[in-house]
């Protein structure tokens, strides 16, 4: 009888030997980004550029061929989504006096609402959310109007989706987003044309930099 139980003790002290063995050398998967192989730290400093911003509906459409959003690292290198806060924005193109190119001559500003903080979540699966995109445009006409007399276009929307290339070998970090649905703010000007079936369409292509060195994206494997 005591040699069946010594036998059984040690069959299980083998076996949870094994066990713990096994989960502790287990393998998570996280997104980092990086520049030259080193992780970016939160509040890095990150650009986004595009030549090739877009925004339409069935009345008017621009077209940016200069588009530059600034952020920080919000979060990185975690199993969880990364994600960078965009603290401005900036759209310009070879349309007139140097602007993006519209139907109406839109002078275009990138502004978030206080309230609502715009940010892009990156999930390691390679798709991205952008919360809380704004874009203001004013015609160029009525730029120097006083507050409450400017007949702006606010193209906006709570979230659009897109995607990013992301492997476990390093990609450069470019998100990109097509005909993704936004809606008229209510307070816009006669030019927009809020009717229904008119709500615009955005498309963009973004690629990352960090203190003017490209960033890239990458499944990181850790213990």
């Amino acid at each position: 009888m005591q040699r069946r139980i010594v036998g059984t003790s040690l069959a299980a002290a083998l076996l949870s030997a094994v066990v713990f063995t096994g989960t502790a050398s287990a393998e998570v998967k996280a997104l980092r980004l990086q520049v030259g192989g080193t992780a970016l730290t939160v509040g890095a400093p990150l650009v986004a550029t595009s030549t090739d911003t877009t925004i339409a509906n069935a009345f008017w459409s621009l077209a940016c061929s200069e588009g530059e959003l600034t952020g920080t690292v919000g979060q990185n290198n975690k199993e969880k989504d990364d994600f960078i806060p965009i603290t401005e924005g900036r759209f310009l193109g070879g349309g007139s006096e140097g602007l993006c190119e519209s139907t109406f001559n839109f002078v275009t500003a990138y502004l978030p609402l206080p309230e609502s903080p715009s940010e892009l979540i990156l999930e390691r699966k390679g798709r991205v959310q952008w919360r809380f995109p704004r874009f203001r445009m004013t015609p160029l006409e009525d730029i120097n109007n006083p507050p409450g007399h400017k007949e702006a276009c606010v193209a906006a929307s709570n979230i659009v989706k897109g995607t990013f290339p992301v492997t476990s070998t390093p990609q450069p970090l470019t998100l990109t987003f097509t005909n993704v649905k936004m809606h008229l703010e209510a307070d816009h000007g006669h030019e927009c044309s809020g009717k229904k079936g008119h709500n615009p369409y955005m498309s963009a292509t973004y690629t990352f930099t960090s203190r003017g060195q490209p960033v890239e994206a990458v499944i990181f494997e850790h213990n």
